[in-house]
């Protein structure tokens, strides 16, 4: 997932993902921990309902980013199989670190997220 918030002419980037960066600029925590979820079209499939039903449908890469196709569009449903939970590592540049706004962001986001842990 990446986010891109823009307020008063600054933009701030907050990238979430599953391993976590390894470049010297970059920073991370980890901030989320949730079992795996399938995102899919309701009109035109049901939710599958074992392993040999989910590999059966057509797989597609989804990303969400301002001005794209809804999440609203999709339904949601739990893997129809056991999974680990998957850990993801919110990432942002380090120049942004003291920002005022982007602090306030990660922190929203960190207070959020805390009520989908798993």
């Amino acid at each position: 997932m990446h986010f891109i918030v823009a307020t008063n002419d600054i933009q701030l980037d907050l990238i979430f993902h599953p391993l976590p960066p390894d470049a010297a600029d970059l920073m991370q925590q980890k901030s989320l921990t949730a079992g795996m979820k399938v995102f899919y079209d309701p009109t035109q499939r049901a939710t599958p309902k074992d392993l040999d039903d989910y590999m059966a449908y057509d797989h597609i890469h989804v990303q969400f980013a301002m001005g794209r196709a809804s999440r609203d569009q999709l339904a949601i449903a739990p893997f129809p199989f056991r999974t680990q939970p998957v850990s993801y590592h919110m990432v942002w540049h380090q120049r942004t670190m003291n920002v005022p706004t982007h602090r306030w962001l990660r922190e929203e986001v960190k207070r959020i997220a805390s009520r989908w842990k798993t």
